[in-house]
């Protein structure tokens, strides 16, 4: 009776987590879109342009994702109920990587909104822009490989995966665009959006890749 009780039970504690993921993260996203728009439009981020809003979004992503991941590591008995992982304990575990991932998430996506504002009608000037982007790259590559070095071997698997999608998303996606826009058929992509569709392809990469072997299965 009771091995027939244990799996409804873990269905439903497992239909709770998703539902609180879900809603916990829409409610962050809807929050950090809404100051990020309230911003715009004051004209504290100058006046951005379409391609400047899409790379400041995507930014906010990385940043949003960033802080989740660290907020589920300072309280591992709470991050346990809203981050993909067994229970605290799996967490405290993952918590030298997960703590570079974490940061470098947020440093990238500073990276790129660093330069996004700091373009035509930016608020940062273009030589400031420039220096904070590529201090800023440089501490995300090390976060990136610190949190390499403390993974383990289906994790590093699944970077190496998502580097390899993210390249062909970019070769068949934009170089497709690029090639449309040669020929004349469609506007080309700025150098912001080449930017911005890496940040993306990576991200999409990375979550294609965890899925295909498993990982973000409610746990």
């Amino acid at each position: 009776m009771n091995s027939n009780l244990q799996p409804a039970g873990g269905s439903r504690r497992m239909t709770r987590k998703t539902v609180l993921s879900l809603v916990g993260g829409g409610i962050v996203g809807f929050l950090g879109a809404s100051v990020m728009m309230a911003l715009i439009e004051t004209g504290r981020l100058g006046e951005p342009d379409v391609s400047s809003v899409a790379a400041l979004a995507v930014a906010l992503v990385y940043g949003l994702t960033g802080l989740i991941v660290l907020a589920g590591l300072a309280a591992p008995n709470a991050g346990a109920r809203f981050l993909n992982v067994e229970d605290a304990e799996e967490l405290i575990e993952q918590k030298p990587s997960l703590m570079a991932s974490g940061w470098g998430m947020i440093v990238m996506g500073l990276v790129l909104a660093v330069i996004a504002l700091g373009g035509v009608g930016g608020v940062i000037e273009p030589v400031m822009a420039l220096a904070l982007a590529l201090v800023l790259m440089a501490a995300g590559t090390a976060l990136s490989l610190r949190s390499m070095r403390h993974s383990d071997e289906l994790m590093r698997a699944v970077m190496a995966e998502a580097t390899q999608v993210s390249y062909y998303l970019m070769l068949f996606i934009v170089g497709g665009w690029a090639a449309l826009a040669h020929f004349g058929f469609v506007a080309g992509p700025s150098m912001l959006d080449l930017l911005t569709a890496f940040w993306t392809f990576m991200l999409a990469a990375a979550f294609w890749a965890s899925g295909r072997r498993g990982m973000l299965k409610p746990r």
